[in-house]
């Protein structure tokens, strides 16, 4: 093999993580119809840190939730790995959710009667984990998102921006490899926004695909790639890297 056909090789990018063909997703408003989604195209590769951003209305969270398969689309396909995604089953995609896709809301969903610990244990008890292997597996995770010597405490006892690495410690449970967030930071601080930023940029340096929806414009320093999505169709936006 030629140097050449060494450097071809090496900068090759891996396959895409998750893919949507031409996806179309509309509603019903009275008699208007509301596009959410209009022949969207999208791949998400491992190490992107991508933003959704656009105005509230604009289709980026039923985007958004889609791509995570708790909303179906009209037309279009969307692929996980090889697997045709939208087509499956909704018990077959929750058990795809489960094992491939976390997923991190704006309200953090926590069960307030958990510790931090036994909330991101929850998902890793439902791949039949044991709770032993369960509890150690939470606690690396929740060391991973700076929250190690919090592991017994319930979200009462945690501020808003812990509560938020919890969520996404429970996203991250089972080593998922792709993650989707939908405005994780809509009710959290311009600080401590700027720290959950922080934390998912670290994960996407280390190998984790994000895809996170956001109205913030401080998001823009810490994204890869940027979509805005207004009335269902979805642009890309050139970040500084892409322009020089």
């Amino acid at each position: 093999m030629t140097d050449a056909s060494l450097a071809t090789v090496s900068t090759r990018r891996p396959p895409a993580l998750l893919r949507a063909e031409n996806i179309t997703k509309t509603y019903r408003d009275g008699v208007e119809t509301v596009w959410a989604c209009r022949e969207v195209n999208l791949e998400i590769f491992p190490g992107e840190l991508v933003w959704l951003r656009g105005v509230s209305g604009g289709g980026k969270s039923t985007l958004l939730m889609a791509l995570a398969g708790l909303v179906g689309v009209d037309e279009g396909s969307i692929y996980l790995g090889n697997s045709l995604y939208s087509n499956a089953s909704a018990k077959a995609r929750a058990r795809m959710r489960l094992t491939e896709i976390g997923i991190v809301f704006q309200d953090f969903l926590l069960l307030e009667e958990f510790t931090a610990a036994e909330n991101v244990m929850l998902p890793l008890e439902a791949m039949g984990t044991s709770p032993a292997e369960a509890r150690a597996e939470a606690a690396r995770w929740l060391e991973v998102v700076g929250l190690a010597q919090l592991n017994d405490r319930r979200p009462a006892q945690l501020s808003g921006g812990q509560r938020q690495r919890v969520a996404v410690a429970r996203a991250l449970a089972g080593g998922k490899s792709l993650i989707l967030a939908d405005e994780p930071t809509g009710s959290l601080d311009s600080a401590t926004s700027h720290e959950i930023f922080a934390l998912l940029r670290s994960l996407a340096d280390q190998g984790v695909a994000i895809v996170m929806a956001s109205h913030d414009p401080s998001f823009s320093d810490f994204a890869d790639v940027v979509y805005d999505i207004r009335d269902g169709i979805l642009t890309r936006i050139p970040v500084p890297a892409e322009s020089s």
